[in-house]
């Protein structure tokens, strides 16, 4: 995740040029395999199938900050691989978390970090 974090670009034709299958297939698998995983998870919990209290414990940072990463193209997102409502799960527990869960100190200043640097340290870990 923190990888993904890193990552820069300017619209999304330049997210696949950089990141997609044809400009670096490992970052593109590794888009794929953590966006499907925070999916998934949400998806359990809006079917009921997770109790929604095992994410605040367990991976709400880390969602929240892939949704904040990748939200605003997420429309585009879903129009490329043809998935109407694609990550909508996402949204919603997103949107959950943020109603409930108190913003993790010094979040934003390491992620601003991370993705100038490609390296960040947090004194609130």
């Amino acid at each position: 995740m923190n990888e993904l974090q890193g990552w820069s670009w300017e619209n999304v034709e330049d997210f696949f040029k950089k990141y997609g299958p044809e400009g670096d297939p490992d970052a593109f698998a590794k888009f794929t395999r953590v966006g499907t995983y925070f999916d998934g998870l949400a998806t359990l919990v809006q079917r009921g199938f997770m109790d929604y209290d095992f994410i605040p414990e367990t991976t709400a940072i880390a969602l929240i900050g892939f949704w904040e990463k990748f939200e605003p193209d997420s429309e585009v997102f879903a129009q490329v691989y043809r998935r109407p409502g694609c990550w909508e799960a996402i949204r919603n527990l997103y949107t959950r978390l943020q109603k409930t869960e108190a913003p993790h100190p010094g979040r934003q200043e390491y992620y601003e970090k991370l993705a100038k640097t490609g390296e960040a340290s947090n004194s609130n870990d």
